[in-house]
């Protein structure tokens, strides 16, 4: 009450708070010992404003030192068990070193010996180089080590006389396999073929060369073609001049050729080879074994059933006969006719004669045949109209194809017609059993061999070769 009338009387008023607080905080309601004045309220109020600007400021420092404790990497072994954030900092890559390079050959630019230089390459499948040795190219070492360090190129001048080094050589010293075979005529062939494809590449307009050097290209081409032509049908003829091809090898390999038509250009090699044999007159030497064969293997097949291995014969007959000087082979060889003495009858024409055994695939006591009408009625009508034309399909394949084969020969002319129409003789006269009312099956040929002969005679009418023959 003292304090309150003191205040009073110096003048301060009942809403002066703050001077109330402070001097009670101050004083407890007592006046300060010593007789000193208490403070104002401006000085209060200032000194309140202070602090907190001390306080605001130590909370920013807390937090500045908070956020770079956070960057700093902690690395102080004596205090392990504090939290602490460590900044993982990758370790620097090594090096990478560039891969090792791979010494290859030092190749030649683009100019024209150098491309007729890789098409010989790729037609010959040699090379005159020892660099560039593979298993596709073969080195001939007699032709490297005589060139020069600047001279193992192969071109236009040298090809002829690789290609007969190639031709001449030991196959003890040839690696074997598809890109050298053994024997020449196969070799040979391949050649042939490849002549061809880069022909094709030389007529493209991607390919930039001078035309007189395509031109060059070209005409090297054409003429290992011809030498290919020459030196296989030597090779057939002659072998003696290859020392050292033994035995049929060359042989056996045109066979082979003849057998797979692998390459549709097959024909026109063929072609080739029997234009230069047939100046000798060694065609039928040389293709009547292969006729034979495919005959002898249609012989062996009996019953001579339809659903049997037969097409593949036939057609490689077909191909044979659309060359003229072939047909003419083909009615040459033995066995074309039903050859003189007895048993003179339509069964041993059917089986001893070559056209015979074309003839004789039918449905006739056909085991295969009998087997799918086994049951018939517990089978669906399906399941027969699919047999039915399954024999159909096979029927008319062998009917077609003979159809061609007759049709060949009689367009070849010459010896060639005069044997069909020979043996068309035959086939009426050794079955004149046939018009009787009851036919000695034993005599006779089958009645499946006949219904076949009335479908390619009926269409062979129709060719202008059989229309103006003479019929006996």
């Amino acid at each position: 009450m003292s304090g309150w009338v003191s205040a009073w009387l110096q003048g301060k008023g009942d809403g002066d708070e703050e001077s109330k607080e402070a001097e009670g905080f101050a004083t407890g309601g007592n006046a300060l010992s010593g007789g000193a004045a208490p403070a104002s309220a401006d000085e209060i109020r200032r000194k309140r404003l202070q602090k907190l600007e001390e306080q605001q400021a130590a909370i920013s420092a807390n937090q500045n030192a908070i956020c770079e404790k956070d960057d700093v990497v902690m690395t102080n072994p004596d205090t392990p068990d504090k939290k602490q954030r460590v900044e993982v900092v990758a370790a620097p890559a090594a090096p990478e070193l560039p891969p090792k390079e791979v010494k290859k050959p030092k190749k030649h630019g683009l100019t024209p010996e150098v491309y007729v230089n890789d098409m010989l390459q790729r037609v010959l499948h040699v090379t005159l180089s020892p660099a560039n040795s593979s298993a596709e190219l073969l080195l001939l070492p007699q032709f490297a080590a005589q060139s020069d360090a600047e001279n193992v190129l192969l071109s236009a001048a040298n090809a002829s006389e690789v290609l007969y080094s190639r031709v001449t050589m030991s196959p003890a010293e040839l690696p074997g396999g598809a890109h050298h075979p053994l024997a020449a005529v196969a070799y040979l062939e391949q050649v042939f073929y490849r002549c061809r494809d880069e022909v094709q590449k030389l007529q493209s307009s991607f390919l930039r060369l001078p035309a007189d050097k395509k031109q060059d290209a070209q005409e090297c081409l054409s003429s290992i073609r011809e030498m290919c032509i020459n030196y296989s049908a030597t090779a057939l003829t002659d072998p003696e001049i290859f020392p050292f091809e033994a035995g049929t090898i060359n042989v056996d390999a045109l066979e082979k050729i003849v057998r797979l038509q692998t390459n549709p250009q097959t024909p026109e090699f063929v072609d080739g080879v029997v234009a230069v044999v047939e100046e000798s007159g060694a065609t039928l030497t040389i293709f009547a074994p292969i006729f034979q064969k495919l005959l002898s293997e249609l012989f062996l097949i009996n019953p001579p059933s339809l659903m049997s291995n037969f097409y593949n014969n036939m057609y490689i007959l077909t191909v044979l006969c659309r060359n003229k000087a072939l047909a003419t082979a083909f009615t040459q060889i033995p066995g074309f006719l039903l050859t003189p003495g007895p048993p003179m009858t339509g069964r041993r024409l059917q089986d001893a004669t070559a056209l015979g055994l074309l003839l004789r695939f039918s449905c006739n006591q056909d085991p295969a045949i009998t087997q799918m009408f086994t049951n018939i009625t517990k089978r669906t009508k399906n399941d027969v109209d699919n047999s039915i034309l399954t024999i159909r399909n096979k029927l008319d394949s062998v009917q077609t194809t003979v159809s061609d084969i007759f049709t060949l020969l009689l367009k070849a002319g010459g010896p060639a017609r005069e044997q069909v129409l020979a043996w068309l003789e035959q086939a009426m006269q050794v079955n004149a059993e046939r018009a009787k009312e009851n036919p000695d099956a034993n005599i006779t040929a089958t009645n499946g061999m006949f219904v076949n002969l009335t479908m390619v005679v009926s269409t062979c009418v129709f060719s202008a070769s059989f229309r103006t023959s003479r019929v006996a």
